[in-house]
């Protein structure tokens, strides 16, 4: 329980911090996903709108806060925890925007007011600098990009060399991630870099440091992951204990949260410098200011859609890193593809929490029909057992859990793999050891029904023995 109150807590934490610092992680020239004139970063309305926000966040950050913990001390004995922690982030991802939004939209009537367009340069142009994308690649050696792919067999081949029991899944959510890792990491070394707000040299300078430092995130959290998913195979395998894997997975996601919040600040001391530049003069001989007006280019201050720029990904307006160009048809397939995946994932997600078992005997076999279905055979039992609870539970390998619902394949803390049929894991169960130390465990809600079940199947099974 503990655990889930420190999640909770870190998690918020990080989202606090997001919300407050929103503006420092903005690009030169841009306040809440506006185009201001340069320098005008300290301007007194815009300031007052910034203050407004961060007030106004950190109110509806409070109440959310207040909100889950009540939620996890309340629903604590029903085991639905973590469905408070999954609830708080989403609502804390979404009022976030809620809050951005609205400050946006004072800002751009600010704009409007002051007439600062007129201070903006119209030209439909775009500054490219192709060299910049030279010196990204280069900073970056090809033969790195194979050291996480080499540790990752490396830590699949142990359990394959010692014959032990590995999950496929676990091995397609690993390639996967890697893979969409190292898409990342191409698309930034390809990426085109459009040039504006502010001097010319000032703005490359910042441009080509911040995607080296991005590259070399990405890079580590490549790394971090392999890791991960290597020892989460270990653990499958029963080579290292549950115990271990949980540590060196706290490490490791530690480790990325700190390299990740590490990068942000880097970065957002890095523009906070150049804005603090942009606050002088710059009409010295010989410097080049590119302030062009660009706002029409962006959904809401965030999306960027120009259907006139080839280009598949650019830079963030506000935050790091990248984001497509929804105007692009690539684009908008990876999207629409990316939107049927989560749909099929949280419908499968639903399914799995939701589906009743069916359980059919007949004189050779007992079956229960499900997401996760089995056909006991009789003769394949070594055991039965009624048990008053169940073994405690370390690590779910594939299956859903909602609640006390458990069904699928799990690790239990003693290292045993199991599969589950359990509908309430705070009531007695039944025990069904197979040939080659398969173990599942079953039971109703109702104990009634899983004492009928236990009976019903000791009396087929004892049939055939």
């Amino acid at each position: 329980m503990e655990i889930v109150y420190i999640l909770i807590f870190l998690i918020s934490c990080v989202f606090l911090f997001m919300g407050l610092f929103m503006q420092n992680f903005a690009n030169n020239s841009i306040f809440f996903g506006v185009r201001i004139p340069v320098g005008y970063d300290k301007n007194e309305l815009l300031q007052k709108e910034l203050k407004r926000f961060k007030k106004r966040w950190s109110i509806v950050w409070g109440i959310i806060f207040i909100l889950s913990l009540f939620g996890i001390f309340t629903l604590k004995d029903k085991g639905y925890e973590f469905i408070v922690v999954f609830i708080s982030i989403f609502s804390q991802i979404i009022l976030l925007q809620v809050c951005y939004f609205i400050t946006f939209n004072k800002v751009k009537k600010i704009k409007k007011q002051e007439n600062w367009k007129e201070l903006l340069t119209n030209k439909k142009v775009v500054y490219v600098d192709l060299n910049l994308q030279k010196q990204v690649e280069k900073s970056m050696n090809k033969g790195f990009y194979l050291i996480p792919w080499i540790i990752y067999l490396i830590f699949l081949a142990i359990p394959i060399l010692k014959e032990k029991q590995i999950e496929i899944i676990i091995i397609i959510s690993a390639v996967s991630s890697l893979i969409i890792l190292q898409i990342s990491i191409l698309g930034i070394l390809k990426t085109k870099q459009n040039l504006n707000g502010g001097d010319l040299e000032s703005i490359k300078k910042e441009a080509l440091s911040n995607k080296k430092i991005i590259l070399k995130l990405l890079y580590s959290t490549q790394i971090l992951l392999s890791i991960l998913f290597g020892v989460t195979n270990l653990s499958i395998a029963g080579i290292i204990s549950n115990n271990i894997a949980s540590i060196i997975t706290v490490v490791i996601v530690i480790s990325t949260l700190i390299l990740s919040l590490a990068s942000a600040l880097i970065i957002s001391k890095r523009r906070e410098f150049i804005r603090n530049l942009l606050e002088k003069d710059f009409n010295e001989k010989g410097q080049i200011i590119l302030n062009k007006d660009d706002d029409d280019n962006y959904l809401m201050g965030i999306f960027y859609y120009n259907p006139n720029d080839p280009s598949l990904l650019v830079d963030k307006r506000m935050g790091v890193g990248m984001t497509f160009n929804f105007a692009n048809p690539i684009a908008k397939i990876i999207n629409v593809i990316s939107v049927v995946i989560l749909v099929v994932i949280f419908t499968l997600v639903i399914k799995l929490s939701t589906s009743t078992m069916n359980v059919n005997f007949s004189n050779s076999n007992v079956s229960i029909s499900c997401m996760y279905s089995s056909d006991i055979n009789y003769q394949d039992i070594v055991k039965i057992e009624y048990l008053n609870k169940i073994p405690p539970i370390g690590t779910k390998i594939n299956g859903a859990s909602t609640g006390n619902r458990n069904i699928g394949y799990y690790r239990t803390k003693d290292n045993r793999n199991v599969k589950l049929y359990i509908e309430d894991s705070k009531e007695p169960c039944v025990l069904i050891k197979l040939k080659g130390e398969k173990i599942i465990y079953f039971n109703y809600k109702d104990k009634e029904k899983t004492e009928n079940f236990y009976k019903t199947l000791k009396n087929y099974y004892e049939k055939i023995i």
